[in-house]
């Protein structure tokens, strides 16, 4: 009877690992897809922000174009 319940045991224990384990990768598997989404939406933001200041480097160069037009030999 001792070797029974210890072999029970036993599988019980492998059985609450092996859940923990599944509840463990599960759980880094989430917040792995949330980290990615996390850091699509920052390179997004990081895009639109390069595309304005472009544009506004493209208005501030043609004013100094239009008022100075040797300003690029300076």
């Amino acid at each position: 009877m001792s070797m029974l319940f210890s072999r029970h045991s036993a599988d019980a224990v492998c059985a609450v690992c092996s859940a923990g384990l599944a509840v463990a990768a599960l759980q880094q598997s989430r917040r792995q897809r949330q980290s990615d989404a996390n850091e699509q939406q920052r390179l997004l933001q990081l895009t639109d922000d390069a595309k304005r200041m472009r544009e506004r480097i493209q208005a501030l160069e043609a004013i100094l174009d239009a008022e100075h037009p040797n300003w690029r030999d300076k």
